[in-house]
């Protein structure tokens, strides 16, 4: 081979990559980042229903789900101090928008109840470390003093 990887690893390769990735996996790398935006949860913890449920809208198994989300994440099962897989009840929340044209933020979250085997995604996986800098900063101004 004429080039390293190094070399041949360009800006442009990352968005022909970025660009030919499952449109699920692009579905759910959005809906995940918009929630990290929305909350201020560390880590977002929902089953495979839940995502076929609410963030691709029943189009696809949940098994082929669970593969695409630890292929493309590298996401795992809850687990338990010993390493065993851990049933729990997962809540998952979503914010619905009373009127998008408004400029405020006039919402209510809605919740989503369900036991079973939560795949867990944490918000340094999904944001760069300025977003989640930017996201602190953003509640820190909020909150009075």
């Amino acid at each position: 081979m004429w080039f390293s990887p190094d070399e041949i690893h360009t800006e442009a390769l990352k968005m022909l990559i970025e660009q030919n990735l499952p449109k699920v996996v692009k579905e759910i790398r959005e809906k995940v980042r918009q929630f990290f935006f929305d909350f201020e949860d560390a880590e977002l913890q929902i089953t495979a229903k839940q995502i076929t449920e609410h963030m691709v809208g029943w189009r696809y198994d949940s098994y082929y789900i669970l593969r695409e989300c630890k292929t493309h994440f590298n996401v795992d099962f809850l687990r338990d101090e010993k390493g065993n897989r851990k049933l729990k009840r997962c809540v998952y929340k979503w914010k619905i928008y009373s009127d998008m044209d408004a400029m405020e933020d006039n919402f209510t979250v809605r919740t989503e109840k369900q036991v079973g085997q939560p795949l867990v995604f944490k918000r340094k996986d999904f944001l760069t470390d300025y977003e989640i800098q930017a996201l602190c900063h953003e509640k820190q101004e909020k909150t009075p003093f």
